[in-house]
């Protein structure tokens, strides 16, 4: 819904280096031939290469301990 994408941009922070991909139509889903019945998070360099890719189909502290150990290692 368009609400939700306006409150959603609205929580980006300023700084552009720091903000994140929100695929609202599905895109990178059917680029990167994802499952729906998880989440992909895809961790990328500044010119828009893919770095690492992460399937996980529940948000603990364990996938998101690799994660952010990941994005520690990232040039």
């Amino acid at each position: 819904p368009s609400l939700l994408k306006f409150y959603a941009r609205g929580k980006f922070p300023k700084e552009k280096e720091k903000w994140i991909l929100v695929d609202w139509e599905g895109l990178l889903t059917k680029t990167y031939n994802s499952n729906l019945s998880g989440l992909t998070i895809l961790l990328c360099d500044k010119k828009g290469f893919v770095l690492d890719r992460e399937f996980i189909t529940e948000i603990n502290q364990e996938s998101m301990k690799r994660i952010s150990n990941k994005l520690k290692e990232m040039p």
